[in-house]
């Protein structure tokens, strides 16, 4: 899948970094680059949906392919 968006942080928990996309979905991404990890920095990915379990149950978990 094809995301943009902006960078979020959210400071459930531990805080975590996630992605609002241009339609307003959340993602939470596994391996944002650190490069990216910038409060309301803009985005650009490809991304693969991840079964992978997450603690805060924000947003959709993904695997992020390629980012600019």
């Amino acid at each position: 899948m094809k995301i943009k968006g902006k960078v979020v942080y959210n400071n459930l928990g531990t805080g975590f970094w996630g992605i609002i996309a241009e339609n307003g979905k959340q993602y939470e991404p596994a391996n944002l680059p650190k490069k990216f990890q910038k409060e309301n920095e803009s985005i650009s990915l490809k991304a693969k949906e991840s079964n992978a379990f997450s603690l805060f149950m924000w947003g959709t978990p993904i695997e992020i392919i390629s980012a600019e």
